[in-house]
This record gives C-alpha cells, sequence and structure tokens, in this order.
C-alpha cells in the first residue's frame, strides 16, 4: 500500500497510508487540493491526482471550508511584519496564533499608539506655546540658542526609530523572499560515490580452480588403427576424450603403465612359430585382472567427456589447467579393443598428439552463472532540511525535505556481506526478499558500498 505525505497548516505530515488519506477526505479534513507528496516523490502535487474525493460540490464546500480555517489559521505576512516590529510576539508564538487573534493585538496595539502619538502631539503644542514664551522672554535678554527647536525635535525621535526599524525589517523580509524562492527552486542531485556494476561483481567472484580454464586440442590414432589393422584386432569407431579433474593417483598410472604394455605385446608384429592364442591370453588375463580394475576407477572419478570431431579436435569447458606435461596422467582416450573398454593416455606411442591449449576461462563465463539474492531493501533521504534568517532579530525558516532514494541489497550465500544497487521505486517494488536477482538486471543498476543520500545543497542544513 502506497504512502503518502500532505502538506497541512504549512507544515509537511505524514506519511499516511491510503486508507488515512480516504478517511480524512470523508471527514473533510483535507480536499482534492490538498498538497501531497507519494512516498520515494519529490513534488507536491494535489489530492485529487492520486484519490477520489467526491463531487464537485462537495469538494467546493470542502474548499470553502478549509479556505476558511486557513483564514483563521494563517498569520498573513503583513501581519506577522507588524507583530515583529511591535514586539507583540517572537518566532515560536508568532506561529501560535491565527489571523484573527493577530489581527486584534495589532489593533489594541496600534490604538495605544495613536493614544500616545496625540498626547506627545498636545504636548508639543503645549510645549511650543511655552517655548515661544520663553524665548520671547529670553530674546530680550540673551542671544537666542535655538532651546526650541531642540525640544520640539526630541518629541519626534521615537517615531522615527520606529520607521528605521520598520523600514530595516522591509529590507529583511524581501531578503528572506529571495531565499525562500531560491530554496524552493533547489533541485537535488544523485547520491554520490556510486560506480558500474561489473568490476564489482567480477572482483567478487569466487572460481574454483577445478573447472577455471578451457581445454583443446587435436589427435589421431592413426598409429594404433595401423597396428589392430596388422594384427587383426577389431578396433571400436566409437571414441571419447576423458578429461580427469585431478591427476590419476600413483597406483592406477603404474597400471595404466602395465596396459600399454600388454597391449603393445597383442599388437606387436608377429613372430615366426609364434602362437598368437597366447597373446589373446595375456591380453585377456590383463582386461580381467588390473585392467578392470583401472577401469572401474577411470569411470567412478570426477570427469568431464567429450566426443571429438571427425578430425580429431576436441573442447572441454570448465576444467582444471593442463599442460602437454601433466596430460598422461588426466586426458584419457576411450576406445574399445576387442570389444573392451580401453583407456589409452595422451601422447602414448599409439596416439599422435598433434595440439593441446589450455587457456584461463574469462569472468563473463562465470558471471551468468552467479546466484545473487535480495536481502534487504533500504530506502535513504526525507530528512527535513532547512534554510534560516533573521528578520526583525527573530529566525524565520525555509523548510525542503530530501529525496527518497530506493537501494536492493543483495549476497550471494555464505557471503560475509552485500552490494548495494540504487534502484527506481517501481523496481524496488518488484523484488522481494530472498527473489533471485539475475546479473543482467544487475550490470544496468549502480553499486554503492552503503545506501547514500543526496549530497546537502547550499544553503540548506539538517532541521533540529
Amino acid at each position: 500500500m502506497r504512502q503518502f505525505s500532505l502538506l497541512l497548516d504549512g507544515q509537511a505530515k505524514g506519511p499516511f497510508s491510503e486508507a488515512d488519506v480516504n478517511g480524512m477526505l470523508a471527514k473533510g479534513e483535507v480536499t482534492g487540493d490538498t498538497k501531497c507528496c507519494p512516498a520515494g516523490g519529490t513534488e507536491w502535487e494535489p489530492v485529487s491526482n492520486h484519490f477520489s474525493t467526491g463531487s464537485k460540490l462537495k469538494v467546493r464546500r470542502r474548499e470553502k471550508a478549509q479556505a476558511g480555517e486557513n483564514e483563521r489559521a494563517d498569520v498573513h505576512l503583513d501581519q506577522r511584519k507588524k507583530l515583529l516590529i511591535y514586539g507583540l510576539a517572537d518566532s515560536v508564538s508568532i506561529d501560535q496564533l491565527d489571523r484573527a487573534q493577530a489581527q486584534t493585538l495589532i489593533e489594541a496595539h496600534e490604538r495605544k499608539l495613536k493614544w500616545r502619538l496625540s498626547r506627545r502631539k498636545l504636548a508639543g503644542v503645549i510645549g511650543m506655546a511655552c517655548g515661544l514664551a520663553i524665548g520671547l522672554y529670553l530674546a530680550l535678554r540673551t542671544p537666542l540658542d535655538t532651546p526650541f527647536v531642540t525640544a520640539a525635535s526630541s518629541l519626534f525621535k521615537p517615531e522615527q526609530r520606529l520607521m528605521t526599524t520598520a523600514r530595516g525589517i522591509d529590507r529583511e523580509m524581501a531578503q528572506f523572499k529571495r531565499l525562500k524562492a531560491t530554496v524552493e527552486s533547489i533541485t537535488f542531485a544523485r547520491p554520490a560515490g556510486g560506480s558500474p556494476p561489473l568490476q564489482t561483481l567480477v572482483s567478487r567472484l569466487k572460481i574454483d580452480p577445478s573447472i577455471s580454464h578451457r581445454l583443446s586440442g587435436q589427435f589421431s590414432l592413426t598409429p594404433l588403427m595401423e597396428a589392430a589393422g596388422n594384427q587383426r584386432v577389431s578396433l571400436s569407431s566409437q571414441i571419447k576424450v576423458v578429461a580427469l579433474s585431478s591427476p590419476m593417483p600413483k597406483a592406477y598410472v603404474d597400471k595404466m603403465s602395465d596396459q600399454l604394455r600388454a597391449l603393445e605385446m597383442l599388437l606387436a608384429p608377429t613372430v615366426a612359430g609364434e602362437n598368437p592364442l597366447l597373446r589373446l591370453k595375456a591380453w585377456n588375463d590383463h582386461i580381467t585382472g588390473s585392467g578392470a580394475e583401472l577401469s572401474a576407477w577411470i569411470l567412478a572419478a570426477p570427469a568431464k567427456e567429450a566426443a571429438p570431431e571427425p578430425g580429431g579436435a576436441f573442447r572441454f569447458e570448465e576444467v582444471p589447467n593442463l599442460d602437454a606435461g601433466a596430460a598422461y596422467k588426466q586426458l584419457l582416450l576411450a576406445v574399445r579393443i576387442n570389444g573392451d573398454l580401453v583407456h589409452i593416455p595422451w601422447s602414448c606411442k599409439f596416439m599422435a598428439a598433434r595440439e593441446l591449449r589450455s587457456e584461463i576461462l574469462p569472468p563473463d563465463h562465470f558471471l551468468s552463472k552467479e546466484n545473487y539474492k535480495v536481502v534487504d531493501k533500504p530506502i535513504s533521504g526525507g530528512r527535513r532540511l532547512e534554510a534560516k534568517m533573521k528578520v526583525g532579530g527573530k529566525d524565520l525558516a525555509v523548510e525542503r525535505q530530501s529525496p527518497r532514494w530506493h537501494y536492493l541489497a543483495l549476497a550471494r550465500e555464505r557471503d560475509p556481506d552485500s552490494i548495494v544497487c540504487l534502484v527506481d521505486q517501481k523496481t524496488q517494488e518488484k523484488f522481494a526478499v530472498g527473489q533471485k536477482v539475475t546479473v543482467q538486471e544487475i550490470v544496468r543498476w549502480e553499486v554503492f558500498a552503503k545506501p547514500e543520500e543526496s549530497p546537502l545543497p547550499p544553503l540548506l542544513t539538517v532541521a533540529q
């Protein structure tokens, strides 16, 4: 449910839920023209933009009632100036007066001033008459030193001071109006300190060395095929390349050496007078003995298989780094000889190894598999800011509210920390805590170390 701040009696209040605002509309406490600001927004707009406010007649009645309340509640700017000049209120008590109360105080004070001024004028006339009489008398005896002019001018000094004070407050009020216009026109900047997310995501990658490389190569089994054809040994055309995730233990490396010797004996040229059945018996003894153990271990070991292309080329993704020197213990060719599964090590005499290349996989390959989830949905901003200025010796303030900024805090399982992405309000509402976020979505946002606010503009400070 959306939240709204309302501008009531010149002050931002809230937030209120939609139900609260509808209730206030029904009671006539707010009208369709009352200013509101949705949560996350930065501009004030009429309530009628977001809520149904009933018939026009009802709205006009409410507006009329609200206007009456505003007229009773708001102290006019001229009244505020007079209250400050006359010393009838200070910056705190002036906001507790409505317009009628302010006018009553001002009229009572001005009546007193008029009465005092009339009395002073009467005293001035009497004084002038006395002064003339005394002056005429003294003029007959001594030079004129103008005591009457000095006395008369002193009667108007208080009024002159009052006018000077009034003009000073007028100037200060004009400056305050300019300050208010400037503050209201301030545009808040986006939070500073963000960065593109790709570099951050790459720096957080945790790549297992056993899957960090791409392996490619090419081979030929022509030596094996020629030897098998000479001895009438059947060789299956179905061949697979096997890449073990770790080197074979020494015991199975020894069994592989025994198997190569048995295969060499099976495929060796025939010697005159030799019984070929003895070769087959020796081969079968190996296949059913240590050869079977070797095949069973290889089939159970963590490994990847790939069918080579017709020219003998092959390729593996996500395998450990493997160079030609270590390939003998990790890279095998699986073939069937006389129907029996046999594994031939890389670069042995029965194959021609033409090429073997191991390359580090680029980060993009692993980024697409990252599993980030929403762990928090923080919101920054919404602070009350103000710009102060003294008018008539009293502090007056113009207020603004800093904009709200929406973030998504993301982390993978077992991550000790999270990354914070700046998003719009709609995007934040779209994702629930615990929901997965793809890397393709993350790279469109901006990453921060923590939720940040807009930089504080000049003239504004945080309100106390």
